[in-house]
């Protein structure tokens, strides 16, 4: 399901079913002013889904007066960048409007008509233009990043002095390089007795290893589970790491049980703590350096522009937790 389609179809349920607490005529009632522009209880009412913690999105949340002062600051965020671009960038702002308007014709498309769209806004005290204006708001920040991020070109220099200077993010702690051998068992097709028989086959291979018959003891081994040799990390999935882990160079360690069988394994080489090879997290350095230069550049518009732009919050009935 497309992002269009998913968050028409939140707004729908915003527009159907008023909120806990709140007259619908409350909708088109103004929360703030932002320059000559008017801001609407129900942009607020809209923006409070996206300041709400995952998972705690229900009724009660809407009576929570964090997460509607929350809401009030970032929809006026959002049109002070709005203003911003309608003055700066009108090409970007074209594309925040084409936005908007694509996804409000996806939400007509829920309704048999025109005339029954238009009786549902206003059954619930919104207008058409406060819609756009909350849809273009509500997007306004996401088709900027995407303008800027396309246009960000952060040097290799950059990101290797960004690496180098914060190697300890990209450390990897210790690992052991392990030689495996399992001992097939899937207690789902196998009784009690032939568990164990399956466990003793495993512990006879520990001993052939440990007592110098290693050639021997792999070639019991039951293959194409594990590869013949991995390295664990502590982040590894699949081995008793701790215990791995504990393994001096050239030990044996096992039988470990698990949803395959028995696994025995022997530790080929101990690595130290080390760093992960600068081009296997380039991209996340450009990724982590795009972010951050992204927020800067927001944070430096809307500072600007609240200088610029008066800001009056009015919040009709801002309710209490």
């Amino acid at each position: 399901m497309s992002f269009t389609l998913k968050y028409a179809k939140v707004l729908v349920l915003v527009i159907a079913v008023a909120a806990v607490s709140y007259a619908a005529s409350n909708d088109m009632k103004t929360a703030a002013r932002v320059g000559s522009d008017n801001i609407s209880f129900f942009e607020v009412k809209s923006f409070v889904n996206t300041v709400v913690p995952m998972g705690k999105f229900h009724a009660g949340s809407l009576n929570k007066k964090k997460y509607w002062d929350d809401a009030l600051n970032k929809a006026v965020d959002a049109r002070l960048l709005r203003i911003y671009l309608e003055e700066n960038k009108p090409g970007v702002f074209k594309k925040v409007k084409d936005k908007a308007d694509k996804v409000i014709e996806t939400i007509k498309q829920r309704f048999k008509s025109e005339e029954e769209f238009e009786k549902t806004l206003k059954a619930n005290g919104i207008s058409k233009e406060i819609l756009r204006d909350t849809h273009i708001d509500m997007n306004v920040e996401s088709v900027f990043k995407n303008y800027y991020m396309k246009n960000l070109q952060i040097e290799d220099k950059k990101l290797e002095d960004y690496y180098n200077n914060n190697k300890g993010m990209f450390m990897l702690g210790e690992s052991v390089m392990v030689k495996n051998c399992l001992i097939k068992a899937d207690a789902r097709n196998l009784d009690k007795d032939q568990m164990k028989q399956k466990k003793d086959k495993a512990e006879m291979v520990l001993q052939l290893m440990k007592n110098g018959r290693e050639e021997r003891g792999f070639q019991m081994c039951d293959n194409g589970t594990f590869p013949p040799k991995q390295r664990v990390y502590k982040f590894t999935e699949g081995y008793p790491v701790g215990k791995i882990l504990s393994l001096n160079e050239g030990e044996f360690g096992g039988p470990y049980k698990n949803i395959y069988g028995y696994l025995v394994v022997k530790a080929v080489k101990r690595f130290e703590n080390e760093p992960v090879p600068y081009e296997e997290v380039k991209s996340n350095i450009s990724r982590i350096m795009e972010k951050s230069k992204f927020k800067e550049k927001y944070n430096a518009i809307i500072t600007r522009m609240r200088d610029e732009v008066s800001v009056k919050k009015i919040m009709l009935n801002s309710p209490d937790s």
